[in-house]
């Protein structure tokens, strides 16, 4: 990933996440949001009736999901941890010589995709690099935040405002799979040498709806370049399984 920016034409690194509740209270509105993207999930009754739909399984899940967020300090650390890696990316960049401010665009809660072109139109900035923090990509995670931007950008206050370019994925880019090597040698090391070879290694991913995948989504494609390149790296004997089922009817 390769971009450059001068101090006289800085670019908006702009990171595309799913979002989370910040709080108790915006955990059915968040679900809301949620299902009534048909992007993730085409309920009953086509488009019209999909936020009746969505506001009914928000109230039936809301309070078990409550209780989950509860059990984690009652709320997404997503919106933290964001800031945290958009700042370090824009420090990584700007070292090199670059120009960039991080913002942060979450489809399903706040910082929305218009409160994030806001805050660059209020920085001046005229060019934007898109990031997803899903290095797979699915129309159902990074697509949905791209048409997202996209509707967001035909607006009249916006049409021509921006010049946008962007990264949709990186399942085998050679920097991140050397970090998740790493983590894995470092969970790894916590067993004795003479079984480390014996450990099984649990690959987890979402499922995906088969009649995206027949479309063309490469989500089961990128999943195992991503696991190869890991075992490239390890030189490993480990056994592995993939957790979870890859795709749903």
């Amino acid at each position: 990933m390769t971009f450059s920016a001068t101090s006289e034409c800085p670019v908006a690194l702009l990171l595309f996440n799913l979002g989370g509740p910040e709080t108790l209270a915006d955990v059915e509105p968040f679900l809301l949001n949620l299902f009534s993207d048909r992007e993730i999930i085409e309920l009953p009754g086509g488009t019209w009736l999909q936020p009746f739909f969505a506001w009914l399984i928000a109230k039936k899940r809301g309070p078990p999901v409550r209780e989950n967020y509860r059990k984690i300090g009652e709320g997404s650390p997503q919106l933290r941890l964001t800031r945290a890696q958009g700042r370090a990316v824009e420090e990584r960049l700007n070292a090199r010589g670059g120009h960039f401010r991080s913002f942060i665009s979450m489809r399903y809660w706040k910082p929305s995709t218009e409160e994030a072109l806001e805050a660059i139109d209020a920085a001046d900035i005229a060019r934007i690099v898109t990031l997803t923090m899903d290095p797979h990509y699915s129309c159902a995670t990074t697509g949905s935040s791209e048409s997202e931007l996209q509707r967001v950008l035909a607006m009249p206050r916006w049409k021509g405002r921006f010049k946008v370019s962007g990264v949709a994925a990186y399942p085998d880019d050679p920097a991140y799979l050397d970090a998740l090597a790493d983590t894995v040698r470092k969970g790894l090391e916590g067993f004795p040498v003479d079984v480390r070879d014996r450990v099984l290694l649990l690959f987890s991913a979402h499922g995906l709806r088969k009649k995206f995948i027949d479309r063309g989504d490469p989500y089961v494609e990128h999943r195992p370049a991503t696991r190869d390149g890991i075992f490239a790296r390890l030189n490993a004997r480990n056994r592995h399984l993939r957790g979870g089922d890859a795709v749903s009817r």
